[in-house]
């Protein structure tokens, strides 16, 4: 009986994925099967997920209470499914974690192994987006076992998956391995649509292994599918992934701007923020590129706006660099170094060489700049203390008294003297002071702080391991992940690994405050 039932509630949710907003909130008043309802509050919730999550959550939330009252296992874990969901395009990733956790918990109550690999799929792709990679790779092969021993054909969305990981991970080799294999297995199975994304993939794969042009080929076979379906989400990925490679191409960079465009009005139809934070942001970098600073000011900060709508940093560090560098090219070099800053606290574990070196090159123009005031200052406080020694003897000749005089005016001289070298010893303090506080603002600190493992474990409830404080004081010393995992013959990902665990033994959250903790400490 319970699995007709649940044959019956597949159906129905099936013939709901087409459906409207509208018609689901129709279909929710009419129906009078609670189950059904619990479901389609499911659906509907969905369809809010990238363009109002507060909607999105209100009614996954109606759909959870409909399913805890009938206490009915399989519409429980479908919205529990379905939180994880939202919070996934929240960015919300430990909360997304508990949710498809919980999931995964009743499907293996319920010994439902289909669901079971969905969750174990859906985990592995969230702890790739936390940065845990081998995590993410151990739970997406034990989706991938599950599914390969069902024949389930939802194993294309877990090879893929694969491939995503080692893409986060820079193993452009090993990522574009699984994007075709996952491309070969949905032409087997006939997914036709979902084999726009995978094209998609291929095509990012290819454009940062340099191999351009055959970039462009997947990117436009991608668009071609997602036109045939009507998918305007697809579409609206394709036209902007593949302006980014036609932007990256010298004699192609007009064609750049129209996909660009294209994207955006797709988006701003869908009222995809999420999607169209990133597009602005892409379109106001190719504005720059194509010489209009003030036209990309105002995509930027379009960009901006949208992502402090979605109270998320999908996007923020790269709007942040992004705007960093439109300022530095109208000449505003207070902002830029704000800009490039906050990019810097926001990402700081995945910030470039790159950026790094830009953030320091802005420090170096915003402080020579206001050296440059400083200097203009000090000149002028040094004419006005000239012009009054001046007045001062022309005062004392006039006196007529020449021993009286000679003394008054060695006197007056070298405490003149003495005030100027006062006021040039507090500038220059002024200024190394002010130098030090950008440097540990830039979470670089002036000098390193000696600290050994046994004082700082005495100072707090858990103790770090020996590799653990290997990584923090290398990290302190100012080495970026990558040179910390050479030294260390480790991976970066195991780094940032005894990273997390050493902020959380320290009750910090970067490097900034572990630095803060450690100076305090001693």
């Amino acid at each position: 009986m319970k699995a007709l039932v649940l044959s019956i509630l597949i159906a129905c949710t099936l013939t709901a994925f087409g459906q409207t907003a509208n018609e689901l909130k129709l279909e929710i008043e009419e129906t009078k099967n609670d189950s059904l309802r619990a479901m389609l509050y499911g659906k509907l919730a969905m369809q809010y997920r990238r363009s109002n999550p507060d909607s999105a959550f209100h009614f996954i939330g109606k759909g959870l209470t409909v399913a805890k009252r009938i206490d009915n296992p399989t519409c429980l874990a479908s919205m529990y499914n379905g939180f994880g969901n939202i919070h996934f395009f929240q960015s919300n990733y430990d909360s997304c974690i508990h949710y498809y956790s919980t999931c995964l918990r009743i499907s293996q109550e319920l010994a439902d192994s289909a669901r079971m690999g969905a969750m174990y799929n859906n985990i592995g792709l969230v702890y790739s987006y936390k940065t845990e990679y081998d995590t993410a790779i151990e739970i997406l092969h034990k989706a991938y076992r599950i599914r390969e021993q069902l024949a389930d054909e939802s194993i294309t969305s877990t090879v893929n998956n694969l491939g995503i990981v080692y893409q986060k991970m820079d193993a452009w080799e090993k990522a574009l391995e699984y994007y075709k294999e996952a491309a070969v297995l949905k032409e087997k199975y006939n997914q036709r649509l979902s084999l726009s994304n995978t094209l998609n993939n291929i095509g990012i794969a290819l454009k940062h292994l340099g191999r351009y042009r055959e970039a462009i080929q997947y990117y436009e076979q991608s668009l071609e599918i997602a036109i045939e379906f009507g998918d305007k989400i697809k579409e609206a990925n394709a036209h902007n992934n593949l302006a980014s490679v036609l932007h990256d191409i010298p004699d192609m960079l007009n064609m750049a701007g129209e996909h660009y465009r294209k994207s955006i009005s797709l988006k701003e139809q869908m009222g995809d923020k999420a999607g169209l934070a990133n597009s602005y942001a892409n379109y106001a970098e190719w504005l720059m590129d194509t010489n209009n600073p003030t036209e990309a000011l105002g995509f930027i900060n379009k960009s901006e706006q949208l992502d402090n709508e979605l109270g998320k940093n999908l996007y923020s560090a790269k709007i942040m660099r992004f705007k960093g560098e439109i300022y530095r090219a109208l000449g505003r070099y207070k902002e830029a170094y704000e800009a490039m800053n906050t990019a810097y606290s926001t990402r700081e574990d995945e910030l470039s060489e790159d950026l790094n070196n830009k953030v320091a090159d802005l420090e170096v123009a915003f402080e020579t700049h206001r050296k440059e005031s400083e200097i203009t200052r000090l000149s002028l406080t040094n004419e006005l203390q000239a012009a009054n020694l001046a007045k001062s003897r022309n005062a004392i000749y006039a006196i007529g008294v020449g021993a009286a005089m000679s003394i008054l005016v060695l006197a007056v001289y070298f405490n003149q003297r003495h005030k100027k070298m006062k006021i040039e010893r507090e500038a220059q303090e002024l200024q190394i002071e002010a130098l030090k506080k950008r440097l540990i603002d830039l979470n670089i600190s002036p000098s390193e702080p000696e600290v050994s493992i046994v004082d700082l474990n005495k100072k707090i409830n858990t103790p770090l391991s020996d590799r653990e404080f290997e990584v923090l004081r290398l990290t302190l010393e100012g080495k970026s992940n990558s040179e910390i995992a050479d030294e260390l013959s480790v991976s970066t990902s195991t780094v940032k690994f005894h990273l997390r665990n050493t902020y959380g033994k320290l009750g910090v959250n970067n490097r900034k405050e572990a630095l803060d903790y450690v100076v305090k400490a001693n």
